[in-house]
């Protein structure tokens, strides 16, 4: 990946890379600032291999440290700086990074707390406005840390600090909930991103320097990191970035910078309708609106290509797939199921596998549905630091993704379930296992169950049942709030309710079909 930069700098360093806000940045600025962090890096002693965690917005500065980190040989930790202490000290304990790049605003509950607690000694802070030519305010810093703009500053010039990593070397370790419940950091290789982000973007058609593209998924998680940060690196395209996502800020840029593709959850291009079907008609230079994440309803496909003029192209992938499983080719029209309604999220790309089984681990023929496996070079190398769960997933090649779908006579996918418990919101994963133990936490509740109920804008929504201790009252409010001081916000339930009792079978097993029928 560092290659393609390289060579994207060479030929068209002066040509505008990144459109952020007010600025604009060239290939060579981007560059040169890198070559800065990486310097910073090699000062404070991170080496080949070692860690960086990243816990930022989508910003200028998100992309300067990971390619800094990556120019150094070292990999990138994804945290969502949604993550509240508990959730980020884990993931840094657990992955052993020794510098944290994060936002001053978590200063105080993550980065003064992860010097103590965890293997990070250096802590790098940086807000999203400080690299703004307009409205910049006045620069935040602490006396345990130091600021991103001190070190583009102070390490702007020196020695070459690269150390380029190999295609079997770690990029990113990105984390997932795999095919079970218990969070786990997947180990992608450079050369999985290398493969994924070049597949996907030729088999989507939006390869080529001539394209511009809005970038609204969050780096932080592996879409980011593979269909907007590589996808941008391989094609040399110009990225119009969004720090976070407003559906009407999101159609003045596609307006303002004749923007040719985006990726986005159902969600994103639901609320991008709601506003441009209320403004004037505009002939709108965007052709490919490529999704993932959660369900495509069918109207959406339609209402795309008449407001915008755009094709949506649906694609299936998971974190251990490098975002890459499968897509719908350039210039082929959606297909749907006839007898389920269910959209096909594409073709598997050039070199990638995908095969339907049966319990047993049988293949099972066209229409028939059972297990979905997936191989080929997008699937990671394993979990971090946990070979048992590594081999559990990946055997003898094959991915076991525990989504439950078919495969049509021309090898067209059509996921109709997923593991049964998880939680599909507005495209982020939730378990309802780490959810129910967060609750039951609280004061007076003796148990909780978790599952997921429809809703119109996100897909699905976290909906909580708790059942008392004898003789507490409960604050739905209370609980809720509870939640959000220990959980990510898209994992907080949206519904809380109150039962006496919450229904198991004989073996003690909570019942969560019962609950959907509540």
């Amino acid at each position: 990946m560092v290659d393609m930069f390289a060579h994207h700098s060479a030929r068209h360093g002066s040509d505008i890379a990144l459109r952020f806000f007010d600025i604009a940045f060239s290939w060579h600025e981007i560059d040169d600032a890198s070559d800065a962090f990486a310097r910073y890096l090699a000062v404070v002693g991170v080496d080949r291999g070692d860690r960086v965690a990243l816990q930022l917005q989508n910003c200028p500065q998100f992309l300067i440290s990971l390619l800094g980190a990556w120019k150094r040989g070292a990999a990138v930790v994804l945290i969502g700086p949604m993550y509240r202490t508990e959730e980020t000290h884990g993931f840094l304990r657990k992955t052993s990074p020794l510098v944290l790049v994060t936002h001053p605003d978590l200063w105080e509950d993550v980065g003064r707390s992860a010097r103590e607690g965890t293997t990070v000694a250096h802590v790098v802070t940086t807000d999203h406005r400080d690299l703004l030519s307009a409205d910049q305010p006045e620069l935040i810093r602490f006396e345990d840390a130091t600021t991103l703009c001190d070190v583009l500053e102070n390490f702007a010039a020196g020695r070459d600090p690269r150390q380029l990593p190999g295609a079997d070397d770690l990029a990113v370790i990105a984390f997932t909930s795999g095919t079970t419940g218990s969070a786990k950091g997947s180990r992608t290789l450079h050369r999985n991103l290398s493969f994924a982000a070049t597949r996907w973007t030729a088999s989507s058609g939006v390869a080529g320097p001539g394209h511009v593209m809005l970038s609204v998924a969050p780096y932080v998680h592996i879409t980011g990191t593979v269909a907007n940060i590589a996808a941008w690196i391989v094609t040399g395209c110009e990225m119009v970035q969004m720090y976070r996502f407003d559906p009407a800020r999101a159609i003045d840029l596609l307006i303002a910078h004749e923007v040719t593709w985006m990726v986005g959850a159902a969600t994103v291009y639901i609320a991008m309708l709601q506003v441009a079907e209320q403004r004037a008609p505009h002939a709108y230079t965007i052709r490919n609106m490529l999704s993932g994440g959660a369900p495509i309803p069918w109207p959406l496909v339609e209402r795309l290509r008449t407001t915008f003029g755009a094709e949506l192209g649906p694609g299936w992938g998971m974190t251990e797939t490098t975002t890459l499983g499968t897509t719908t080719p350039h210039g082929e029209l959606i297909r749907r199921d006839d007898a389920t309604g269910v959209i096909s999220v594409g073709t598997p790309s050039p070199c990638v596998a995908i095969r339907i089984v049966d319990e047993s681990n049988a293949p099972l023929p066209p229409r028939a549905h059972g297990e979905v496996l997936i191989s080929g070079p997008n699937i990671v190398d394993g979990y971090w630091d946990d070979p048992a769960e590594s081999e559990k997933a990946i055997v003898d090649g094959w991915l076991h993704t525990g989504d439950v779908g078919f495969v049509d006579e021309d090898g067209w996918l059509y996921l109709v379930d997923r593991t049964k418990n998880m939680i599909i919101a507005s495209g982020y994963k939730v378990w309802p296992r780490e959810v129910e133990e967060v609750l039951c936490r609280i004061p007076g509740v003796r148990e909780a169950a978790v599952i997921g109920v429809p809703d119109e804008y996100r897909g699905e929504t976290v909906r909580a049942f708790v059942a008392p201790s004898s003789g507490a009252p409960l604050d739905t409010e209370a609980i809720t709030t509870f939640c959000r001081e220990h959980l990510a916000a898209y994992k907080v339930p949206r519904i809380v309710s109150v039962v006496e009792e919450i229904p198991k079978n004989a073996n003690g097993k909570v019942q969560r079909d019962e609950l959907r029928r509540l």
